[in-house]
C-alpha cells in the first residue's frame, strides 16, 4: 500500500528545544519535532512516519501538525512523510 501524498502541501518541520539555558541556548535531545501541514483533503485522518516507520496518526480530520520523536543521528538526513 503507497502513501497517499496527494493534496497535502507546504509540509514544514520544527525542532522542539527541551529546554533553555538562561543564555538563550536551548537542549534538543531527546529528539522531538513539530510536524506542520496544509492540506485540501476533508474527513480523513493523517498519518506521519519517519524514515518509513509509523510516527503518529491526527485525532480530528482538521488537525494540521503533530509532535513526531525523531532519530538523532548528526550523519544521516531524516526523512518525514
Amino acid at each position: 500500500m503507497s502513501l497517499i501524498s496527494n493534496g497535502i502541501y507546504s509540509v514544514q518541520v520544527f525542532t522542539l528545544p527541551v529546554g533553555i539555558w538562561p543564555d538563550g541556548n536551548s537542549i534538543g535531545l531527546p529528539q522531538m519535532v513539530l510536524v506542520q501541514w496544509r492540506s485540501i483533503l476533508n474527513d480523513v485522518l493523517y498519518q506521519v512516519y519517519v524514515n518509513g516507520k509509523y510516527a503518529g496518526t491526527t485525532v480530528h480530520s482538521s488537525q494540521r501538525q503533530m509532535i513526531v520523536p525523531v532519530p538523532t543521528s548528526f550523519s544521516i538526513a531524516v526523512r518525514i512523510e
